[in-house]
C-alpha cells in the first residue's frame, strides 16, 4: 500500500473586504476550554471533556454554531488537558496527563504525560505516553514539531533527583510515532508552570527556547518566583538562561510568573508573554520593547499579530489589549460578563475583528465573536462590504486510506488536477462545496503535484510524496 504524505500546503487566504459577524455565544458541551484554531473559516477549540474525561476538539462555523464535535480516548476517561497547538506540518498536537493505566484500564494515581495527535481537521491520528523509567509523575504542557521529530516540555517529578521533592522542568524529544529519543530534565532550577509553558524553536532551527517559572530565592513562608527563558540545544544540552527581567514594579511578586508563550508572530522577532509582562525579542535575543501588564488590567497569557498590518493583540485573565509599535491602541475588559472566570484565547480572523472563548469553571463556555475594535455588541464595519472572492476561502486537504479530503468553504465549484514530477496531468477531478472525497490511484513511487484552480485561476499548490 502506497502512503500518499502531504508536504505542504501553499496558500493565501486573506480577506479584505468583509463585514463582521458578531456573536456571542454559551455551547453546552464545552466547559473547559484550553486554546482556539483557525481551520479555514472554521474554528477548533480544543477542550477537556469534563476537566478531566477525555481531550476533545469542537468544530465551529464562521457563524459559532457548533458542526462537529471530536472526543478522543473517552473510555479512559481521567484525562487533562493543557495545551493544544497546529504544528508546521498541520498537524495538532494536544498536550497533557492522564490517570489512567493503558494496560491494566486502572487508576494509577499518579498522573503521567499524554499526547494525542490529529489531523489539521482535528481527526484523531495517534496518542503515546511520555516518561522514563524514573519518572514518578509528570505533564506535557508544550509540544513543537521540527524537522520531522517533534519536542515536548513539561514538569516531572523524578525519583532520583532532588529526593522527589521539587518539580523538575524537562524536555524531550521523540519520533513521530512518539518514541522517546531523549528526555532531560534540568533540576539546577527549581521549576514551576501553569497549564501551558512557552516552547519555540529558534529562526535558524538549531535550538529551543523553553519558557516557565523558577524560584530565584526564598525566605520563610515567602518565595521569589521570576521568569525564566532557557535556550536548549537540539540535543537536549543545557545553553544558557536568557535574562528578561522584570519590570521595577513587579521586581519579587510573589505570585508564579510564568512564561506561557513564545512566538515567531513578527519576522526575526519573539513575543514572551511573561505574564505581568510581555516582551519583544530580536533574533539575538535582545529586548527591543516591553510592556507591564500588570497596569493594563490583564496579564499576558496568550498573544496573536493580527492578519493585515504588524499589530497584535495580547491578553488572558480578564481582557485584552490591541499594540502596535510599542503603544496600546485599546484595551477591553470582558469581567463583567454573567459566568466569567477568564479569558483562555483569543485570534484575529480573516475578516477583520477576533474570535475568543471564556472559560466557565463547571458550566458551559462562551465564544466570543467580536469586530475590529474588540466590540461584540452594536458591530461595525472592520472593512467595506466587497464580493467573495474565492481565494479567500481556505480549502483544507488530507490524505488517509487511499481517499483524499477536502474540505471547501466555498460558494464555488473548484477544479483538481494531479501531475507527475514532469508535469504531465494524471487525473482531473473537481471539489464541491462542503466535504467530499476522491480515491487515489496506486502511483508509482515519487513526487508528485496537486493544482487547485477556479475558472482557470491558481488557488493552491500541494507537493506530495509517495513512497
Amino acid at each position: 500500500m502506497k502512503n500518499l504524505i502531504l508536504i505542504f500546503l501553499c496558500f493565501c487566504s486573506f480577506l479584505i473586504n468583509a463585514q463582521v459577524n458578531v456573536f456571542n455565544k454559551i455551547i453546552s458541551q464545552i466547559e473547559h476550554p484550553t486554546n482556539i484554531i483557525r481551520c479555514g473559516s472554521n474554528y477548533l477549540i480544543a477542550y477537556s471533556k469534563g476537566f478531566s474525561d477525555g481531550y476533545a476538539i469542537a468544530v465551529i462555523d464562521s457563524n459559532g454554531l457548533l458542526i462537529n464535535n471530536n472526543i478522543y480516548e473517552e473510555p479512559l476517561e481521567m484525562e487533562v488537558l493543557s495545551f493544544a497547538r497546529k504544528q508546521s506540518n498541520s498537524e495538532i498536537l494536544m498536550m497533557g496527563h492522564n490517570f489512567w493505566d493503558d494496560s491494566l484500564q486502572t487508576n494509577i494515581g499518579n498522573y503521567k504525560a499524554q499526547v494525542i495527535v490529529t489531523d489539521s481537521m482535528g481527526l484523531y491520528k495517534k496518542t503515546f505516553r511520555l516518561k522514563r523509567n524514573t519518572t514518578e509523575f509528570n505533564r506535557t504542557y508544550n509540544g513543537i514539531f521540527l524537522e520531522g521529530s517533534y519536542y515536548f516540555s513539561g514538569e516531572e517529578h523524578d525519583s532520583i533527583m532532588n529526593g522527589n521533592t521539587v518539580n523538575n522542568i524537562f524536555l524531550c524529544k521523540t519520533d513521530t510515532s512518539g518514541n522517546i529519543l531523549w528526555y532531560y530534565s534540568y533540576p539546577q532550577f527549581w521549576g514551576s508552570v501553569g497549564f501551558t509553558m512557552g516552547l519555540e524553536y529558534t529562526y535558524d532551527k538549531s535550538s529551543i527556547l523553553v519558557g516557565a517559572t523558577t524560584v530565584d530565592s526564598a525566605t520563610v513562608n515567602n518565595a521569589f518566583y521570576s521568569y525564566l527563558l532557557m535556550q536548549i540545544d537540539t540535543n537536549g544540552n543545557f545553553l544558557n538562561r536568557l535574562p528578561v527581567p522584570e519590570l521595577a514594579s513587579n521586581l519579587h511578586y510573589t505570585g508564579v510568573n510564568d512564561i506561557t508563550q513564545i512566538s515567531q508572530i513578527f519576522t526575526n522577532k519573539y513575543l514572551i508573554c511573561g505574564n505581568r509582562e510581555h516582551y519583544i525579542l530580536d533574533n539575538q535575543f535582545s529586548i527591543l520593547d516591553s510592556i507591564d501588564m500588570a497596569t493594563i488590567i490583564h496579564p499576558a497569557d496568550f498573544g496573536s499579530k493580527n492578519l493585515y498590518d504588524n499589530s497584535y493583540t495580547i491578553g488572558g485573565g480578564d481582557g485584552f489589549s490591541k499594540m502596535f509599535d510599542g503603544n496600546k491602541m485599546y484595551t477591553r475588559d470582558w469581567s463583567a460578563l454573567t459566568n466569567f472566570v477568564n479569558i483562555k484565547d483569543l485570534i484575529p480572523t480573516y475578516d477583520g475583528g477576533y474570535i475568543g472563548i471564556i472559560n466557565n469553571y463547571f458550566t458551559p463556555s462562551r465564544i466570543i465573536k467580536t469586530d475590529c475594535d474588540g466590540n461584540y455588541v452594536n458591530p461595525i464595519n472592520c472593512w467595506p462590504v466587497g464580493t467573495k472572492d474565492y481565494t479567500t476561502i481556505d480549502l483544507q486537504i488530507n490524505y488517509s486510506n487511499h481517499f483524499f479530503t477536502f474540505n471547501s468553504n466555498s460558494e464555488q465549484r473548484a477544479e483538481a488536477t494531479i501531475y507527475d514530477i514532469q508535469g504531465r496531468p494524471l487525473a482531473r477531478f473537481n471539489i464541491p462545496n462542503g466535504i467530499s472525497y476522491t480515491q487515489t490511484q496506486n502511483y508509482p513511487n515519487g513526487i508528485y503535484i496537486l493544482k487547485v484552480t477556479n475558472n482557470g485561476k491558481l488557488i493552491k499548490t500541494v507537493k506530495v510524496l509517495v513512497e
